[in-house]
């Protein structure tokens, strides 16, 4: 491996700090946010606010409603919410749930927020780091058109439900707005696309399917490939002796695939994919742990509809500095 950038190693630093205590994003006016941010959504995680505080901190279900009180805050159980946040009024805050891997999320949202204020709320499937929805959109069945909508209205109620596990709720909310929602999880029984927020062992499958599926981190981790059998078999019952782990198989010309790629930890706008490599093949002893220091990592399954795909991964989240500092990749970022 190359040396380590300064800007990672400044980064490394950024981040380790962050581990402990919740990074709140750069202060926004509401006309900036929309202006800058495609198809008009409220522009999340601003200034390359770094993901690893955004998680460090998570709400658990109490009695009675829950309030919200952090401008960024990540919330892992079902309840019913009401914000409390007396912060600037003015800037672009979220609050970000996620749910179990076999579950999707639905909200029920009810506004006070007057449009004539210059108020407004918004709803993502999925979570929007750094202009970029997770799941990415290459991953997810709906087109980003269809993933985000902005709201404002007094007494308004409306319901929405997340193709996955991880669901957002962003807002700007000048002169006294409010809103509530009601989160409850329900059964995902073909779960493709998730995001995880700690160590997992995850199992992608396509069920024979053309779809891609993908596991998604906002943290440096570990990756390990524990078995595999993608690209093979065609659907037959008789299972094909182990190929073993064959690699860079989209180059050659395949189209069933694991690959894994990352974004970097700093960028303001959508930034290009750094892809670490890719594999396919009939293996139960798979690959090598990777260490990989980006600001959102991938693992997707790539399929063409014609195999019964399947691949488990390990992704475990760096906690320590001495960890990223000896990390085997990262992603090229401006800091």
């Amino acid at each position: 491996m190359s040396a380590v950038p300064l800007s990672v190693l400044l980064a490394l630093v950024c981040l380790t700090a962050c581990l402990a205590k919740p990074s709140p994003p750069s202060s926004l006016a509401l006309a900036g946010a929309l202006a800058g941010s495609p198809g008009g959504r409220l522009a999340f995680f601003p200034d390359g606010a770094a993901a690893g505080g955004v998680l460090a901190a998570r709400a658990k279900r109490t009695s009675g409603a829950i309030p919200i009180t952090e401008c960024t805050f990540v919330y892992t159980e079902e309840g019913d919410f009401y914000l409390d946040y007396e912060g600037d009024p003015a800037k672009v805050c979220g609050a970000m749930f996620l749910a179990p891997l076999n579950m999707r999320i639905q909200l029920r949202l009810t506004l006070d927020v007057a449009c004539s204020t210059g108020g407004i709320v918004s709803v993502t499937d999925g979570w929007d780091y750094q202009n970029q929805y997770l799941p990415m959109s290459a991953d997810h069945p709906k087109p980003d058109s269809a993933r985000h909508t902005t709201l404002c209205g007094v007494e308004h109620t409306q319901v929405f439900e997340a193709s996955q596990n991880a669901a957002q709720v962003s807002y700007v909310l000048p002169q006294g707005g409010r809103f509530a929602v009601s989160v409850r999880f329900v059964r995902n029984a073909s779960p493709c696309s998730v995001i995880v927020d700690s160590t997992e062992v995850v199992t992608l499958r396509n069920f024979g399917k053309r779809r891609n599926c993908t596991v998604t981190t906002i943290y440096p981790s570990v990756v390990r490939v524990l078995q595999l059998q993608v690209g093979v078999n065609e659907k037959h019952p008789n299972m094909e002796p182990e190929t073993g782990t064959i690699h860079k198989c989209e180059k050659r010309g395949m189209e069933d695939f694991v690959q894994i790629t990352g974004l970097g930890m700093a960028t303001e706008l959508a930034g290009p994919v750094t892809v670490f490599g890719s594999v396919c093949g009939l293996d139960t002893n798979a690959g090598r742990p990777m260490s990989i220091l980006c600001g959102a990592l991938s693992v997707r399954l790539v399929s063409s509809g014609r195999y019964d795909n399947a691949v488990t991964v390990y992704m475990k989240r760096m906690e320590s500095e001495e960890e990223m500092l000896g990390a085997d990749f990262f992603c090229d970022a401006d800091l």
